[in-house]
């Protein structure tokens, strides 16, 4: 019947399609490895099943078939997942000799990686490692994971499995004995400059906090301090240096590190912007959105389960880093000088801060890029930080200068001040000098005329005593010629005579009063 011929036809072409579809799914291109090659990034020529219940054995994984799924990028961006990754990759050694090659997974965050290597008995060699283990355990002492291959000649299919409560980012390298040594000789001087700068910034800025005693170096030192440690237990050099024996740190440490980082860095922009000072509007923004919750994720990284931590943290240093930015793009708008160094060294950081969060997400693939995109960021940060630093102390310097210039001056016109003050008393002591003689001077008459007033008194009383003398013989006379008047004529003639004389007696002793009322005057005006 037609109709069970097309039924036919298309049953066939459906299952063609599938079995396609299945082998395009199943199929991965196999690696073949040239000895003149330093390394091959091989995370595009896998097989991945993602075990979303973490449910699965090696002895169940292997026998998938349709399971698998191509993995076509060049790295794994699984991001904050609580699956674990299975990976199946096959390697093809054209020599007729075995090879070395080293397999490196470049993320150091991982709590275990497992490789299953063939056996030629047909069953498999289990190698682990991870930051959940010793460092020692590590087959080879790298920062980032790393395992020995020892390649037969023609083709070898290996298995790995991948188990984080942290970002599943990574990529998958092989290297080569002379590639490895090359990338140490490379990358490693690379990395130890980032640190030395950020070293030397330290203790550079310690020696200008003991300099200018600013509480601004105090945080930026401490900022510096603890981005390292972020940095060095990122990269996995502090689990290789620092504390290789201590894996519960080593594992929960990271989400600690950036809350502290969170916390310093709002410390840090608060101090050097000034902000209780000057903005305190935005100064309390800063202290609800980023002191308080980074203190608080910092109690939590402790306390709490670390696959929630990490993510909190991851989100809190990308919302930090963009209210960091908009801070100082509203000072800077406000032509606030020491906010426009601070806003470059911000959209760096910022950039590189969202870059690496984005690629732990699994947002952005894994590349030279966004795996340095941090360095990057905080080391043009650091430089344009420190240049707003260096020019906030030419600013005091040059308001110092200003205050010692108008101080010289002050003291010029003091000097000034004080000279013309100097005349003045100077002159006056001539003046008081010259009145201490007149004054003495004036005593000295005073004195004489003191004298001449006590010798004309005296005088004026010795003529009074005289004259009430005369006065009173006047008297007498008087009286006696009034007695004798009765007695006779004979004698008015003797008393007309008498009071004649009496007379003149009389004009001489009044004219000789008058005299002595001159003298008194003149004594008593001499007085005053």
């Amino acid at each position: 019947m037609p109709f069970n011929k097309k039924l036919k036809t298309i049953s066939c072409i459906l299952l063609i399609t599938v079995s396609l579809i299945g082998i395009k799914r199943i199929n991965a291109k196999t690696v073949t490895l040239d000895t003149a090659a330093d390394n091959y990034s091989i995370a595009d020529s896998t097989l991945y099943f993602e075990d979303t219940e973490q449910e699965y054995t090696f002895d169940q994984v292997k026998k998938f078939s349709s399971e698998w799924e191509v993995h076509k990028n060049k790295a794994f961006k699984f991001g904050y997942t609580g699956s674990a990754l299975w990976i199946k990759f096959t390697l093809n050694n054209p020599e007729k000799k075995s090879q070395n090659w080293f397999l490196e997974v470049d993320y150091a965050a991982i709590d275990s990686v497992k490789l299953y290597t063939p056996k030629e008995s047909g069953e498999f060699e289990v190698k682990e490692t991870g930051d959940g283990l010793p460092f020692q355990q590590r087959e080879v002492y790298d920062r980032n994971f790393m395992f020995v291959l020892n390649l037969a000649p023609g083709d070898t299919t290996y298995y790995m499995r991948f188990a984080t409560s942290g970002s599943l980012a990574f990529g998958l390298n092989l290297w080569s004995p002379k590639g490895i040594q090359y990338r140490s000789n490379t990358e490693l001087p690379l990395y130890w400059m980032y640190y030395g700068i950020m070293i030397i910034m330290i203790f550079y800025n310690l020696y200008l906090f003991f300099s200018v005693r600013d509480i601004s170096y105090i945080y930026y030192i401490l900022y510096l301090l603890f981005w390292i440690f972020f940095e060095l237990s990122l990269k996995g050099f502090a689990y290789q240096y620092l504390w290789p024996n201590w894996t519960w740190w080593a594992n929960n440490c990271i989400p600690l590190l950036m809350s502290i980082i969170t916390v310093v860095h709002a410390l840090l922009i608060r101090a050097y912007l000034n902000l209780p000072q000057n903005f305190r509007i935005i100064d309390k923004f800063v202290i609800v959105l980023l002191l308080i919750p980074g203190i608080l994720l910092a109690v939590y990284s402790l306390a709490g389960p670390y696959p929630k931590a990490i993510k909190i943290a991851t989100l809190m240093s990308i919302v930090s880093s963009f209210i960091h930015l908009i801070v100082s793009v509203i000072l800077s708008i406000r032509l606030y000088r020491p906010a426009y160094f601070y806003l470059l060294g911000m959209f760096a950081s910022v950039i590189g801060v969202v870059v690496y969060a984005l690629k732990a997400m699994g947002v952005l693939p894994t590349t030279t890029f966004t795996s340095w995109s941090t360095q990057i960021g905080s080391s043009l940060l650091v430089l344009l930080f420190s240049i707003g630093l260096a020019d906030r102390i030419n600013t005091m310097r040059k308001n110092v200068e200003i205050l010692y210039k108008d101080k010289e001056e002050n003291e010029k016109l003091a000097v000034e001040k004080a000279q013309f003050l100097e005349g003045i008393v100077i002159t006056a002591d001539s003046a008081i000098t010259e009145f201490s003689h007149v004054s003495k001077e004036l005593n000295e008459i005073i004195t004489l005329f003191t004298t001449l007033s006590n010798d004309q008194a005296a005088t004026s009383e010795e003529f009074s005593a005289t004259f009430e003398e005369l006065t009173a013989g006047t008297e007498n006379i008087y009286l006696s010629t009034k007695e004798q008047e009765q007695e006779g004529k004979p004698s008015i003639q003797l008393i007309e005579q008498l009071e004649k004389d009496q007379k003149d007696m009389i004009d001489e002793a009044l004219s000789v009063a008058g005299n002595i009322s001159e003298i008194t005057n003149t004594s008593t005006d001499t007085e005053e």
